[in-house]
């Protein structure tokens, strides 16, 4: 008995020991293993994405903040997705050692729930007095989103989507981000900075592009590293002090960046209504000085064949108003504008403000889908913070002529309801503008493909749209009008376009197979073949009409030209009769 009691002791020991312990787990479900017990002066986030081109370019990047690395004073945290699967890793940098953290093995770095999630946990992970957080992906856009990830659903963080971030892991901007970061083309966006203006203090972003490359990653750190001590505003002026500009004539572009105080945004913004207030009540009188003004504006993201990204300041210097209203609103927004920026990296002769601002001058550039080939944006301008809380949308609306433009009626949509899979079948859609504009049609049909916008049709002129589905099934077809002003209709109530498939008794076809046969041969597979001398052969299933067939032929006639494999084959054979199943799938 009391050698029992003691084996006793031993086990529940044993596990005492083993709970104690830490669990081994794979890289992916690895434990954090930064001290949280003590503050580091800056706490640095990087959210690379490189699920899309900049796949190589992420890996450079995470290299080149690996060779600088954290110290106890800079805590270093990287997100980093690319083009394969199941190949998104997070690391927090312990020296220059990467050490992976628990994380989803492929996400989309183009969720808003990602981008969140990231933050969160940095934050909860790696206490700090401040925080930094760079951003860095292609097919930037101003404000029409941030983050392409080829594996998501085909739409980037769109600036509504970003709000509600930062008001989560800010908790609604009482815990401001000391600095945001954005390494992608035309960041540097008025709008885009606005939108962030409640939850971040300082703000830095390309005014026009960069070069894969050009972003000082390896500086800013090491400025990081070199002073834990400094300021957001020294930190994003060491990243804009460390870029080099440079003219691109083949790309007709000219890089700059700026650096941005979001607490003297408001100034801005203000003035900006005013403005669109000035303009809303002056624009018989100054319709053409405006249109005069933008077209001597420096416009930004010229290689994408845009010009309705411009210069704000040389626009507002480029104004011949007359009337003290008007000049004391323009001299004391560009008085707001110098204090907003921190800093900028221009060439010479460029003479950038150092971010650019959406100034559409046609009325197909309003809420033109620069990154989407669908046309249609996810998140329209009029959804921004910018546009939302000043009178600019409103004299934009009014400059283009679309102030009072109503959305075409819900078209309807007519064509054949029973079809098969590979015919092309041809619908009629007709609509009609109120305005007698011209408009145009995007079909969804059913299959997660679409037309884009075709057209333009005249009002109620019919479209015949063309299309033909892969597949058997039902399909729901819906169809929404654009008017030549961008005005949009509601989607119309689906068509049902039904290709049904065939009910199958069998998902094979069976040739039952009765009677007397003669030289029955085998092949070097075993795979066999005969002739028959009198023999029933019945068969069906699959979608074929089921059939039957006396054989008697003895010359070379079906089945015996064929080898029937010996897994097709249930049922008895000899060297004169066959009775059995020859079931192909």
């Amino acid at each position: 008995m009391v050698k029992k009691h003691k084996n006793v002791k031993i086990v529940i020991l044993s596990i005492v020991i083993m709970l104690l312990l830490p669990s081994t787990l794979t890289p992916h479900a690895k434990e954090n293993i930064n001290d949280t017990s003590t503050n580091s002066h800056w706490t640095a986030m990087y959210y690379l994405c490189g699920d899309n081109k900049m796949s190589a370019s992420q890996q450079q990047h995470l290299n080149l903040i690996k060779s600088v690395g954290s110290t106890s004073e800079v805590s270093i945290a990287i997100l980093v997705d690319y083009d394969g699967a199941d190949d998104t890793h997070l690391y927090y940098l312990n020296g220059n050692d990467l050490e992976e953290q628990q994380w989803e093995i492929e996400s989309d770095m183009s969720n808003p729930d990602t981008l969140q999630d990231f933050i969160n946990k940095v934050i909860s992970d790696l206490s700090s007095e401040q925080y930094f957080l760079q951003i860095s992906s292609n097919q930037g856009s101003g404000w029409q989103g941030v983050c392409l990830d080829e594996r998501g659903d085909g739409t980037m963080i769109t600036m509504p989507e970003l709000s509600d971030v930062f008001s989560d892991v800010t908790q609604q901007g009482s815990s401001k981000l000391d600095i945001v970061a954005v390494e992608t083309c035309l960041g540097g966006n008025l709008a885009f900075a606005y939108e962030l203006s409640s939850y971040v203090e300082t703000y830095v972003g390309y005014a026009d592009c960069g070069l894969i490359g050009a972003w000082p990653f390896q500086q800013s750190i090491a400025a990081l590293v070199d002073n834990p001590s400094i300021s957001p505003a020294d930190l994003s002026s060491a990243i804009v002090d460390n870029f080099t500009p440079q003219n691109i004539p083949q790309y007709q572009m000219m890089t700059a960046i700026g650096a941005y105080d979001l607490s003297k945004i408001d100034d801005v913004i203000s003035d900006l209504d005013s403005l669109g207030n000035y303009f809303l009540n002056h624009q018989d009188t100054i319709h053409e000085e405006i249109l005069t003004a933008i077209d001597q504006a420096r416009i930004y993201g010229e290689f994408w064949s845009i010009d309705y990204f411009i210069d704000l300041v040389q626009f507002l210097n480029a104004l011949d108003i007359q009337d003290s209203e008007g000049t004391s609103i323009i001299n004391h927004l560009i008085g707001s504008i110098e204090n907003f920026v921190i800093s900028k990296n221009h060439l010479p002769e460029d003479d950038s403000v150092g971010f650019n601002f959406y100034f559409p001058r046609r009325t197909s550039d309003y809420n033109h889908a620069l990154r989407y080939n669908s046309g249609i944006l996810p998140s329209s301008y009029e959804q921004t913070s910018f546009a939302l809380d000043t009178s600019w949308d409103e004299f934009l609306r009014n400059l283009l002529g679309i102030a009072d433009n109503t959305p075409p009626e819900i078209p309807s949509i007519t064509g054949p309801v029973d079809g098969k899979a590979g015919e092309t079948y041809t619908f009629q859609i007709v609509s009609t503008d109120n305005e007698d504009n011209q408009l145009y049609y995007y079909v969804d049909w059913g299959d997660e493909t679409n037309s884009g916008w075709i057209g333009p049709y005249d009002s109620d002129e019919t479209c015949e749209a063309p299309y033909s589905w892969n597949d058997k099934g039902t399909y729901s077809i819906i169809v929404k009008a654009k008017d030549e002003m961008g005005a949009e209709s509601t989607w119309s109530d689906p068509l049902q376009m039904n290709m049904p498939k065939r009910t199958k008794m069998f998902d094979s076809y069976v040739n039952f197979l009765f009677g007397l046969i003669k030289d029955i041969e085998y092949n070097s597979q075993d795979h066999f073949r005969f002739l028959p001398v009198k023999m029933i052969s019945f068969s069906f299933g699959d979608e074929q009409a089921a059939s039957i067939e006396m054989l008697d032929r003895t010359d070379g006639g079906y089945p015996c030209c064929g080898y029937i494999r010996p897994n097709e084959y249930r049922g008895i054979i000899t060297s004169n009769f066959i009775f059995g199943l020859w079931i192909i799938k």
